[in-house]
Protein backbone atom coordinates (compact mmCIF):
# COMPACT_ATOMS: atom_id res chain seq x y z
CA UNK A 1 0.00 0.00 0.00
CA UNK A 2 2.80 2.39 0.94
CA UNK A 3 4.64 1.73 -2.33
CA UNK A 4 1.46 2.30 -4.32
CA UNK A 5 0.86 5.57 -2.43
CA UNK A 6 4.42 6.74 -3.13
CA UNK A 7 4.13 5.87 -6.82
CA UNK A 8 0.82 7.73 -7.10
CA UNK A 9 2.34 10.76 -5.36
CA UNK A 10 5.35 10.76 -7.69
CA UNK A 11 3.16 10.58 -10.80
CA UNK A 12 1.04 13.45 -9.50
CA UNK A 13 4.09 15.59 -8.74
CA UNK A 14 5.66 14.91 -12.13
CA UNK A 15 2.42 15.77 -13.91
CA UNK A 16 2.12 19.04 -12.00
CA UNK A 17 5.71 20.00 -12.84
CA UNK A 18 5.55 19.09 -16.52
CA UNK A 19 5.66 21.99 -18.97
CA UNK A 20 2.69 21.91 -21.32
CA UNK A 21 3.67 21.52 -24.98
CA UNK A 22 3.63 24.71 -27.04
CA UNK A 23 0.53 24.82 -29.25
CA UNK A 24 1.36 24.60 -32.94
CA UNK A 25 0.79 27.69 -35.03
CA UNK A 26 0.01 27.68 -38.77
CA UNK A 27 1.15 30.36 -41.23
CA UNK A 28 0.95 30.70 -45.00
CA UNK A 29 4.00 31.78 -47.03
CA UNK A 30 4.05 33.08 -50.60
CA UNK A 31 6.67 31.41 -52.81
CA UNK A 32 6.48 31.37 -56.65
CA UNK A 33 5.57 29.23 -59.64
CA UNK A 34 7.16 26.01 -60.88
CA UNK A 35 10.54 25.98 -62.59
CA UNK A 36 12.25 28.61 -60.43
CA UNK A 37 13.99 28.34 -57.07
CA UNK A 38 11.49 29.99 -54.71
CA UNK A 39 9.15 26.99 -54.90
CA UNK A 40 11.64 24.27 -53.85
CA UNK A 41 13.22 26.62 -51.31
CA UNK A 42 9.80 27.27 -49.79
CA UNK A 43 9.09 23.55 -49.51
CA UNK A 44 12.45 22.92 -47.83
CA UNK A 45 12.02 25.90 -45.50
CA UNK A 46 8.53 24.79 -44.45
CA UNK A 47 9.65 21.22 -43.77
CA UNK A 48 12.67 22.19 -41.68
CA UNK A 49 10.80 24.85 -39.69
CA UNK A 50 7.96 22.43 -38.92
CA UNK A 51 10.43 19.77 -37.76
CA UNK A 52 12.41 22.13 -35.54
CA UNK A 53 9.76 24.48 -34.14
CA UNK A 54 6.09 24.75 -33.27
CA UNK A 55 5.25 26.62 -36.50
CA UNK A 56 3.67 24.91 -39.51
CA UNK A 57 4.21 26.84 -42.74
CA UNK A 58 2.07 26.26 -45.80
CA UNK A 59 3.78 27.35 -49.05
CA UNK A 60 1.49 29.17 -51.48
CA UNK A 61 2.14 29.24 -55.23
CA UNK A 62 2.36 32.85 -56.44
CA UNK A 63 3.93 34.93 -59.20
CA UNK A 64 6.94 35.67 -57.00
CA UNK A 65 8.33 38.61 -55.02
CA UNK A 66 5.89 41.32 -56.08
CA UNK A 67 2.78 39.27 -55.38
CA UNK A 68 4.29 37.97 -52.14
CA UNK A 69 4.72 41.55 -50.94
CA UNK A 70 1.16 42.47 -51.92
CA UNK A 71 -0.30 39.38 -50.23
CA UNK A 72 1.45 40.22 -46.96
CA UNK A 73 0.38 43.86 -47.13
CA UNK A 74 -3.22 42.72 -47.66
CA UNK A 75 -2.96 40.40 -44.65
CA UNK A 76 -3.64 37.34 -46.82
CA UNK A 77 -0.33 35.66 -45.98
CA UNK A 78 1.97 35.98 -42.99
CA UNK A 79 5.26 35.32 -44.77
CA UNK A 80 6.76 35.66 -48.23
CA UNK A 81 9.95 34.98 -50.16
CA UNK A 82 11.21 38.29 -51.52
CA UNK A 83 14.10 39.53 -53.64
CA UNK A 84 15.70 42.66 -52.16
CA UNK A 85 15.21 44.57 -55.43
CA UNK A 86 11.39 44.60 -55.24
CA UNK A 87 11.68 44.96 -51.45
CA UNK A 88 13.57 48.24 -51.91
CA UNK A 89 11.00 49.48 -54.44
CA UNK A 90 8.20 48.64 -52.01
CA UNK A 91 9.88 50.35 -49.06
CA UNK A 92 10.71 53.49 -51.05
CA UNK A 93 7.45 53.72 -53.00
CA UNK A 94 8.83 53.04 -56.46
CA UNK A 95 7.69 50.88 -59.36
CA UNK A 96 4.55 48.91 -58.53
CA UNK A 97 4.29 50.70 -55.18
CA UNK A 98 4.68 54.30 -56.42
CA UNK A 99 1.24 55.24 -55.11
CA UNK A 100 1.84 53.92 -51.59
CA UNK A 101 5.15 52.88 -49.99
CA UNK A 102 5.07 49.69 -47.93
CA UNK A 103 5.97 50.06 -44.25
CA UNK A 104 4.56 46.96 -42.55
CA UNK A 105 7.06 44.28 -43.58
CA UNK A 106 10.14 43.01 -41.77
CA UNK A 107 13.09 40.77 -42.68
CA UNK A 108 13.24 37.39 -40.94
CA UNK A 109 16.06 35.32 -42.45
CA UNK A 110 18.46 35.36 -45.41
CA UNK A 111 17.70 32.89 -48.20
CA UNK A 112 20.42 32.90 -50.86
CA UNK A 113 21.84 35.12 -53.59
CA UNK A 114 20.04 35.21 -56.92
CA UNK A 115 22.50 35.18 -59.83
CA UNK A 116 20.86 36.33 -63.06
CA UNK A 117 21.79 34.44 -66.20
CA UNK A 118 20.46 33.34 -69.57
CA UNK A 119 20.01 30.17 -71.56
CA UNK A 120 19.41 29.62 -75.27
CA UNK A 121 19.42 26.55 -77.46
CA UNK A 122 22.87 26.15 -79.00
CA UNK A 123 21.31 25.97 -82.46
CA UNK A 124 20.10 29.58 -82.08
CA UNK A 125 23.66 30.89 -82.03
CA UNK A 126 22.80 33.22 -79.13
CA UNK A 127 25.55 33.39 -76.50
CA UNK A 128 25.74 37.06 -75.45
CA UNK A 129 23.45 39.82 -74.25
CA UNK A 130 24.00 41.62 -77.54
CA UNK A 131 22.77 38.51 -79.32
CA UNK A 132 19.31 39.16 -77.87
CA UNK A 133 18.80 42.13 -80.21
CA UNK A 134 15.53 41.64 -82.06
CA UNK A 135 14.84 38.37 -80.22
CA UNK A 136 12.07 37.15 -77.91
CA UNK A 137 13.25 36.66 -74.32
CA UNK A 138 11.36 35.00 -71.47
CA UNK A 139 11.60 37.40 -68.53
CA UNK A 140 9.30 35.98 -65.85
CA UNK A 141 5.99 37.31 -64.52
CA UNK A 142 4.85 40.72 -65.74
CA UNK A 143 6.13 43.46 -63.44
CA UNK A 144 8.29 40.97 -61.54
CA UNK A 145 11.97 41.45 -60.69
CA UNK A 146 13.17 39.42 -63.67
CA UNK A 147 11.38 41.66 -66.14
CA UNK A 148 12.36 44.86 -64.32
CA UNK A 149 16.04 43.94 -64.10
CA UNK A 150 16.29 42.77 -67.71
CA UNK A 151 14.43 45.81 -69.05
CA UNK A 152 16.75 48.08 -67.10
CA UNK A 153 19.85 46.25 -68.30
CA UNK A 154 18.74 46.35 -71.94
CA UNK A 155 18.01 50.07 -71.64
CA UNK A 156 21.47 50.72 -70.18
CA UNK A 157 23.21 48.71 -72.90
CA UNK A 158 21.09 49.82 -75.85
CA UNK A 159 19.92 46.32 -76.76
CA UNK A 160 16.34 46.06 -78.04
CA UNK A 161 14.49 42.78 -77.46
CA UNK A 162 10.90 41.65 -76.98
CA UNK A 163 10.23 40.55 -73.41
CA UNK A 164 7.76 37.71 -72.94
CA UNK A 165 6.05 37.17 -69.57
CA UNK A 166 5.26 33.89 -67.83
CA UNK A 167 6.37 31.43 -65.17
CA UNK A 168 9.82 29.80 -65.50
CA UNK A 169 8.28 26.43 -66.36
CA UNK A 170 6.22 28.08 -69.13
CA UNK A 171 9.34 29.74 -70.51
CA UNK A 172 11.15 26.40 -70.54
CA UNK A 173 8.43 24.89 -72.72
CA UNK A 174 8.37 28.00 -74.93
CA UNK A 175 12.13 27.84 -75.47
CA UNK A 176 12.01 24.21 -76.56
CA UNK A 177 9.06 24.99 -78.85
CA UNK A 178 11.03 27.92 -80.36
CA UNK A 179 8.31 30.33 -79.22
CA UNK A 180 11.00 32.36 -77.47
CA UNK A 181 14.69 32.59 -78.32
CA UNK A 182 16.23 32.83 -74.85
CA UNK A 183 15.31 32.72 -71.18
CA UNK A 184 16.52 35.17 -68.52
CA UNK A 185 16.13 34.18 -64.90
CA UNK A 186 17.49 34.93 -61.47
CA UNK A 187 17.37 32.12 -58.93
CA UNK A 188 19.55 29.91 -56.79
CA UNK A 189 21.70 27.69 -58.96
CA UNK A 190 21.24 25.30 -60.52
CA UNK A 191 17.88 26.75 -61.56
CA UNK A 192 15.51 23.80 -62.13
CA UNK A 193 14.18 25.00 -65.49
CA UNK A 194 17.64 25.74 -66.91
CA UNK A 195 19.01 22.46 -65.56
CA UNK A 196 16.15 20.59 -67.19
CA UNK A 197 16.85 22.23 -70.54
CA UNK A 198 20.63 21.73 -70.36
CA UNK A 199 20.32 18.10 -69.23
CA UNK A 200 18.13 17.14 -72.18
CA UNK A 201 19.21 19.49 -74.98
CA UNK A 202 22.29 21.23 -76.36
CA UNK A 203 22.07 24.62 -74.70
CA UNK A 204 24.24 27.66 -74.05
CA UNK A 205 24.19 29.13 -70.55
CA UNK A 206 25.69 32.62 -70.46
CA UNK A 207 25.94 35.74 -68.34
CA UNK A 208 27.30 39.26 -68.71
CA UNK A 209 30.54 40.92 -69.70
CA UNK A 210 32.37 43.20 -67.25
CA UNK A 211 30.89 46.22 -69.02
CA UNK A 212 27.39 44.78 -68.80
CA UNK A 213 27.86 44.03 -65.10
CA UNK A 214 28.82 47.69 -64.60
CA UNK A 215 25.76 48.80 -66.58
CA UNK A 216 23.50 46.62 -64.44
CA UNK A 217 24.98 47.97 -61.20
CA UNK A 218 24.64 51.54 -62.47
CA UNK A 219 20.88 51.00 -62.76
CA UNK A 220 20.60 48.71 -59.70
CA UNK A 221 23.42 49.62 -57.27
CA UNK A 222 22.44 47.02 -54.66
CA UNK A 223 23.49 44.22 -57.05
CA UNK A 224 26.89 42.56 -56.62
CA UNK A 225 29.20 40.82 -59.10
CA UNK A 226 28.76 37.05 -59.05
CA UNK A 227 30.30 33.99 -60.65
CA UNK A 228 28.40 30.81 -61.47
CA UNK A 229 30.91 27.98 -61.22
CA UNK A 230 31.86 25.85 -64.20
CA UNK A 231 29.81 22.67 -64.67
CA UNK A 232 26.84 24.04 -62.75
CA UNK A 233 24.94 22.97 -65.87
CA UNK A 234 25.71 20.26 -68.40
CA UNK A 235 27.82 21.67 -71.21
CA UNK A 236 28.81 24.79 -69.24
CA UNK A 237 32.56 24.21 -69.14
CA UNK A 238 33.67 27.68 -67.97
CA UNK A 239 32.54 30.00 -65.16
CA UNK A 240 29.76 32.46 -66.00
CA UNK A 241 30.22 36.06 -64.86
CA UNK A 242 27.05 37.90 -63.87
CA UNK A 243 25.35 39.84 -61.05
CA UNK A 244 23.39 38.66 -58.04
CA UNK A 245 20.88 40.07 -55.56
CA UNK A 246 19.97 38.57 -52.20
CA UNK A 247 16.57 37.13 -51.30
CA UNK A 248 15.10 37.12 -47.79
CA UNK A 249 12.26 35.45 -45.96
CA UNK A 250 10.02 38.38 -45.04
CA UNK A 251 7.06 38.63 -42.70
CA UNK A 252 4.44 41.09 -41.57
CA UNK A 253 5.57 43.46 -38.84
CA UNK A 254 2.61 42.46 -36.65
CA UNK A 255 3.61 38.78 -36.39
CA UNK A 256 4.22 37.60 -32.79
CA UNK A 257 7.86 37.85 -31.74
CA UNK A 258 7.87 34.33 -30.26
CA UNK A 259 6.80 32.69 -33.52
CA UNK A 260 9.17 34.74 -35.67
CA UNK A 261 12.09 33.92 -33.39
CA UNK A 262 11.18 30.23 -33.57
CA UNK A 263 11.01 30.34 -37.38
CA UNK A 264 14.32 32.19 -37.73
CA UNK A 265 16.15 29.92 -35.29
CA UNK A 266 14.77 26.75 -36.87
CA UNK A 267 15.85 27.83 -40.35
CA UNK A 268 19.27 29.33 -39.60
CA UNK A 269 20.37 26.68 -37.08
CA UNK A 270 19.39 23.91 -39.49
CA UNK A 271 20.56 25.35 -42.81
CA UNK A 272 22.46 22.14 -43.60
CA UNK A 273 19.24 20.16 -43.21
CA UNK A 274 17.57 22.60 -45.60
CA UNK A 275 20.47 22.35 -48.05
CA UNK A 276 20.03 18.58 -48.19
CA UNK A 277 16.56 19.28 -49.60
CA UNK A 278 17.53 22.26 -51.79
CA UNK A 279 21.20 23.13 -52.21
CA UNK A 280 21.09 26.96 -52.30
CA UNK A 281 19.40 26.95 -48.87
CA UNK A 282 22.87 26.38 -47.37
CA UNK A 283 23.17 30.19 -47.48
CA UNK A 284 20.36 30.58 -44.92
CA UNK A 285 22.92 31.31 -42.22
CA UNK A 286 22.92 33.95 -39.51
CA UNK A 287 26.11 35.54 -40.83
CA UNK A 288 24.41 36.35 -44.13
CA UNK A 289 21.75 38.47 -42.45
CA UNK A 290 24.04 41.49 -42.89
CA UNK A 291 23.35 41.33 -46.64
CA UNK A 292 20.03 43.04 -45.93
CA UNK A 293 20.39 46.79 -46.16
CA UNK A 294 16.85 47.35 -47.38
CA UNK A 295 14.26 46.70 -44.66
CA UNK A 296 14.24 46.52 -40.84
CA UNK A 297 14.45 43.15 -39.15
CA UNK A 298 11.55 41.81 -37.14
CA UNK A 299 12.28 41.90 -33.37
CA UNK A 300 11.88 38.12 -33.29
CA UNK A 301 14.51 37.76 -36.01
CA UNK A 302 16.89 40.07 -34.13
CA UNK A 303 16.42 37.96 -31.00
CA UNK A 304 17.24 34.82 -32.98
CA UNK A 305 20.32 36.44 -34.51
CA UNK A 306 21.55 37.54 -31.08
CA UNK A 307 21.17 33.98 -29.84
CA UNK A 308 23.25 32.85 -32.81
CA UNK A 309 25.95 35.43 -32.09
CA UNK A 310 25.07 38.02 -34.74
CA UNK A 311 24.34 41.56 -33.55
CA UNK A 312 22.62 43.85 -36.04
CA UNK A 313 20.89 47.20 -35.88
CA UNK A 314 17.10 46.89 -36.15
Amino acid sequence: MLNRFIMTLLVTLLASCATPSTPRVAMEMGTAGAGGAFSPYGEAFAKVVATNSHVDIKPRVTKGSNENIDLMVAGTTALGLVNLGPALDAMTGKGAWSSKPVTGLRAIAPMYETPFHLVALRSSGISTLGGLAGKRVGAGPKGGPGEIFLAGLLAETGVSATLVNGDPADHGRQLLAREIDALWIGAGTPVPVIKGIADQHDATVFGLTAQEVSAFRKRFPYAAPNTIGALTYRGQTTPVQTVAIWNFVVGRADLPEREVKAIALAAMKNHKEMAALFGPAFATQAGNAQANGVMPFHPGALAALRELGVLLNP
